[in-house]
């Protein structure tokens, strides 16, 4: 709403999506607003889309997909180190996870 300032604009976001139980759940609400966040950020809209992208707490595979597919069709200017670090750090989350799963079946 109107009513939230608009560092918290940010930072709410940013601390619900670095909870792997509610990463789908944020990053879907993401997704659905962000027309919106892109509108009332503007010049920011880097700033808060570095800030989202590093607090992503991503650990499945479909997630990483789905992140990387959305910002390919949403491009934000100034992201592309922080986007490109998630990718990796995610990927090896994900990977650390199956190897894990796989030892305690």
């Amino acid at each position: 709403s109107k009513e939230v300032r608009m560092q918290s604009s940010q930072i709410i976001p940013a601390n619900i999506l670095s909870q792997p139980a509610n990463m789908k759940i944020a990053w879907k609400w993401l997704k659905e607003n962000w027309l919106e966040i892109k509108k009332r950020r503007g010049d920011t809209l880097s700033r808060a889309a570095n800030s989202f992208i590093r607090s992503m707490s991503i650990t499945e595979k479909e997630n990483l997909d789905d992140v990387v597919s959305f910002f390919k069709k949403n491009p934000v200017p100034g992201i592309e180190m922080a986007l490109a670090q998630r990718i990796e750090g995610s990927q090896i989350t994900i990977a650390f996870i199956e190897r894990t799963k796989k030892e305690f079946k």
